[in-house]
């Protein structure tokens, strides 16, 4: 919870651009150029692709919520470089736009408040940044209204179990399936394929709901476990980031 979370921004831009306007192709190849770009540490010039990526998204769909997705990876980047006052601006502009969106997004809000956190944290700032982490717990911890009284009476396991179900069953609504475990991965990660998801995003993101539902979901839905309040919230902030991501790629 205390480091910046810089995957899934570009991830959702690159998974649903092809189904969020007509010159999709065209943003998802500014997407590849940043990677790039990034990969080889040119974050300078990442910075600038990214601009351009935020201006051509805002053309589009100026409702979009991926622009707060884009401002917070070029956010991201302008921390790497030392421009903290750009970064901060744009965490908190990304901050304001989740707030203001129609349909709410607890998560990502929760995911932006980390990040400005991480900033603080980096400049000093130490009060800010401790404020802003409480705010992103607690918003993951209530992405349903049920986990944080089970957590209440320390029913931890109990917590971890419905988080599990929460999970599973974003995904089963999402694409309509029947399917369970193992079989609904294949089928919803298929999906993402089908509707524009870049193979080399979309393979780790698998491998990582796999291992959830290996380690945690199994182990939770059939056990009663014994485990302490600090480890019940790490692992729901675990589930808590891919139901982020199952619920962008399919809401409503």
């Amino acid at each position: 919870m205390c480091g910046r979370h810089v995957q899934i921004p570009l991830s959702n831009i690159a998974l649903v651009l092809c189904s969020t306007c007509a010159s999709a192709s065209d943003l998802t190849g500014q997407v590849k150029a940043i990677q790039k770009l990034e990969q080889e540490g040119n974050l300078a010039q990442a910075i600038i692709e990214t601009s351009k990526l935020i201006d051509s998204l805002k053309q589009s769909d100026p409702a979009s919520l991926l622009i707060p997705e884009a401002l917070d990876r070029r956010a991201s980047l302008e921390q790497d470089v030392g421009k903290w006052a750009e970064a901060e601006h744009d965490y908190t502009e990304a901050i304001t736009l989740w707030k203001a969106a129609t349909a709410p997004r607890p998560l990502s809000l929760a995911t932006e408040f980390n990040n400005l956190a991480s900033l603080y944290s980096s400049n000093g700032q130490f009060k800010k940044a401790e404020d802003l982490r409480r705010r992103s717990l607690a918003l993951r911890l209530e992405f349903s209204g049920s986990i944080d009284p089970i957590l209440g009476i320390n029913r931890t396991d109990a917590a971890v179990r419905e988080g599990c179900v929460l999970l599973e069953s974003s995904m089963r609504q999402g694409i309509g399936s029947a399917q369970f475990g193992q079989n609904l991965i294949e089928e919803f990660c298929a999906r993402l394929l089908e509707r524009g998801g870049i193979p080399a995003l979309v393979k780790p993101f698998k491998a990582e709901l796999k291992n959830a539902f290996r380690y945690i979901r199994n182990d939770y839905m059939h056990n009663v476990r014994s485990l302490e309040l600090n480890e019940s919230k790490a692992l729901l902030t675990r589930i808590a980031r891919l139901y982020a991501i199952v619920t962008t790629e399919f809401e409503g």
